[in-house]
């Protein structure tokens, strides 16, 4: 059994991965060379085109089940960047706007980007391209406490 957090970011990922804008691998199986992987929360090594997905709460109603989860997507790509504003971009596409949907068992009333920024290259030997974007997820999270 997953917990909610959890299961809302497998949402996400399958729903990019579904896109066609990576590859998700929930079984934790390495991703061949030419993958852009779908991770949870580390940035691994390889491959060298990723997408990381990481959430962080953002508010909680005290009494209905609504909440704001933000959804930190951070890319990385090749030592072009316009390689990884390119990969933001995908998932821009996928992600911003979406509204009334289920992902992971999660209901959500809407996603919408609310920043982004360059991190710049890595500062290792790969000088790989890195950038973040953060949205926000309005959803509904029903507790003992706070049910529908």
């Amino acid at each position: 059994m997953s917990g909610w957090t959890t299961n809302l970011l497998s949402g996400i990922a399958q729903l990019l991965a579904d896109a066609g804008v990576g590859v998700w691998r929930p079984d934790g199986s390495p991703y061949a060379a030419g993958d852009t992987g779908i991770v949870d929360s580390g940035m691994p090594p390889e491959p060298e085109r990723v997408i990381c997905l990481g959430a962080y709460p953002v508010s909680d109603h005290p009494s209905q089940a609504d909440v704001t989860v933000g959804v930190q997507v951070r890319t990385r790509a090749g030592r072009d960047p316009r390689e990884v504003r390119d990969l933001d971009d995908a998932v821009f596409e996928v992600l911003h706007g979406l509204e009334q949907t289920e992902l992971g068992g999660v209901r959500v009333v809407q996603i919408y980007r609310r920043s982004s920024a360059a991190l710049g290259q890595a500062r290792d030997a790969t000088d790989r391209w890195e950038w973040t974007s953060n949205y926000y997820v309005d959803a509904m999270r029903p507790t003992a406490a706070r049910p529908f």
